[in-house]
């Protein structure tokens, strides 16, 4: 079986021989390496959803707690609980796309766990009025 050679110059003016057979090899880890990246870029869409869907629904269910309570008055500790839950695994899940706002939903969770021990300021100073993240998730839409 023959050999074929490709002859290339280069920057200075050097010849250098390729065989087709290692020039396949360069065009095959040229292709792994592509498609490598948009595998990866596909990985980096998914959890970037993931965690844009896990802000979303930490919010939502705290605006809707938060209406629920100017009718009735009085804390509901379980859903509480749950709301710092949410807001956890937001923080977790955010942690790589946005690590400010990853930490302050972390904050926020924390506040859920206890609210009575927050004041107005302490909210304000931390960065976690739900108005101020909502806004912030919405920039990264």
């Amino acid at each position: 079986q023959a050999i074929y050679w490709l002859s290339l110059t280069v920057i200075h003016k050097r010849n250098i021989m390729i065989s087709l057979s290692d020039l396949k090899l360069i065009f095959d880890g040229t292709l792994s390496m592509l498609k490598a990246i948009k595998e990866n870029n596909n990985h980096n869409n998914v959890e970037y959803e993931v965690a844009l869907l896990a802000i979303y629904t930490a919010t939502t269910e705290t605006k809707n707690y938060i209406s629920s309570l100017g009718k009735r008055k009085k804390h509901a500790k379980e859903k509480e609980r749950q709301l710092s839950e949410l807001w956890i695994k937001a923080g977790v899940k955010l942690r790589n796309i946005d690590n400010d706002l990853a930490q302050r939903c972390i904050i926020k969770a924390d506040y859920w766990a206890n609210p009575d021990e927050w004041t107005m300021a302490d909210i304000k100073n931390s960065k976690i009025t739900l108005d101020e993240i909502i806004k912030e998730s919405r920039e990264l839409m």
